[in-house]
């Protein structure tokens, strides 16, 4: 019975305790300011041409890179200071001397082939022509006594020239005769000798010139104006024909070949506008137009490449063989579109902020729309239809707001570039970051 009486007396004393603290408790004030409304910003809707902006990767590389080899073999005689990777040298420069002794006497043998060659046909000639001499008069004295052994023919037969004296007459156009058949063979001798002493000139003159090639040769030179990248030539140390004294880039022309989507085939073209950067998002380094495009696709990655071309003074520093580049080329043109951020959409709809008619310029209400999307791409949306000209599309804070939602204007991003669309990417994150 006791403990049933405290616990009632517990009791009573809690009741009484939470109506007193009822009676002490203020209401609530209440704000008479306006409903607080979600802060969005827009992009401007703009009507027109768009090209379709392709991302593509690719490593730069030298149009010229040679690996400079001895074409003769010998001692290295001498290297030049300006022979070490890195070091620029023009074209024509002497890098290389190879110990030219041998060579030079390998010439003077040459040349003195070359003079004895000369001066035997020299003498050939000389006998030929004498041979000819001969030869001509020896064909004329033939002519006249075999005219005259005619005419003593003629004669015999009247008795008017003895027996005797056309048997002498006979004789002696015979031996005529065998006089022009000994000076033609050694007519055809001496054309024979001359053909021979000529080639053999000739064999002596191109021996002479491969010599002086050859002594020419020992001094090796830059093919080009560029760059070392490598040098294995050292002095004192025997080289053998073909052996590589250095490497040199020319890095006038630089080419990137760009793989690109295969899909994108057959849009982009000689001409295209396009620019690079060395890094994802970095400073553009270089912009320009495709030199020449791939006229098939790579099917196992299913890409092609377009190729750009830096020289000269366009080229940037960073810009070095072997760098990986990031390239961004004009592809299709889209007319009467209008580009929009891809994060202003909820589903297949977009809201557009219309302005309250006497209201602050930054309050407005979120109206749905639905687009008619010709092409994704992937940071805007291009859309041809559903959509009027200034239309105001909100871009963030979509998950605040409905059809409907009273909102506040905080930014306008006027036109909805890529460049746009990006800062209002950046100003999202930022915001999302605070």
């Amino acid at each position: 019975m006791v403990s049933i009486g405290l616990a009632a007396m517990f009791l009573a004393a809690g009741a009484w305790t939470l109506s007193e603290l009822a009676a002490s408790r203020k209401p609530p004030e209440r704000s008479t300011g306006a409903l607080r409304r979600p802060a969005v910003r827009v992009a401007r809707v703009s009507f027109g041409p768009f090209v379709e902006p392709l991302t593509g990767y690719g490593k730069a590389a030298a149009l010229r890179r040679a690996q400079v080899a001895a074409e003769v073999a010998g001692v290295v005689a001498w290297v030049s200071a300006d022979l070490e990777a890195g070091a620029a040298v023009l074209q024509g420069a002497e890098l290389v001397q190879i110990d030219a002794r041998d060579l030079e006497n390998a010439a003077a043998r040459a040349r003195a082939e070359v003079e004895g060659g000369r001066a035997r046909l020299a003498r050939t000639l000389i006998e030929s022509a004498g041979t000819e001499k001969r030869l001509a008069v020896a064909r004329r004295e033939h002519e006249t006594s075999r005219q005259e052994l005619e005419r003593s023919e003629l004669l015999a037969g009247d008795d008017t020239v003895s027996r005797q004296e056309l048997d002498q007459q006979r004789r002696a156009t015979l031996l005529l005769e065998r006089q022009v058949l000994q000076l033609e063979a050694e007519a055809a001798g001496s054309s024979a000798r001359r053909m021979s002493d000529e080639a053999d000139v000739a064999r002596a003159e191109a021996a002479l010139a491969q010599a002086e090639l050859d002594l020419e040769r020992a001094v090796v030179r830059a093919p080009y104006a560029g760059r070392i990248s490598a040098r294995f030539a050292e002095p004192g140390a025997r080289v053998a024909q073909g052996a590589v004294l250095f490497e040199i880039i020319d890095l006038s022309r630089i080419e990137v070949p760009v793989a690109l989507p295969a899909a994108r085939f057959g849009e982009v073209e000689a001409g295209s506008a396009a620019l690079i950067r060395l890094s994802e998002g970095g400073e553009v380094a270089w912009r320009g137009q495709v030199a020449r495009v791939s006229p098939d696709v790579d099917a196992v990655n299913r890409t092609f490449n377009a190729f750009l071309v830096v020289s000269g003074a366009e080229q940037p520093s960073a810009l070095a063989p072997g760098a990986f580049v990031v390239a961004t080329i004009d592809g299709r043109r889209f007319e009467g579109v209008a580009a929009i951020p891809r994060i202003a959409f909820v589903g297949e709809q977009v809201y557009v902020a219309e302005r309250e008619a006497g209201k602050d310029a930054g309050e407005a209400i979120a109206t749905p729309r639905q687009p008619h999307v010709l092409r994704l791409l992937p940071s805007v949306a291009l859309v041809d239809a559903g959509l009027e000209e200034g239309d105001e599309v909100i871009v963030t804070n979509l998950e605040r707001i409905a059809g409907g939602s009273l909102i506040r204007v905080a930014e306008s991003a006027a036109g909805v570039e890529p460049a746009a669309v990006q800062a209002i990417e950046s100003a999202e994150q930022a915001g999302s970051a605070r």
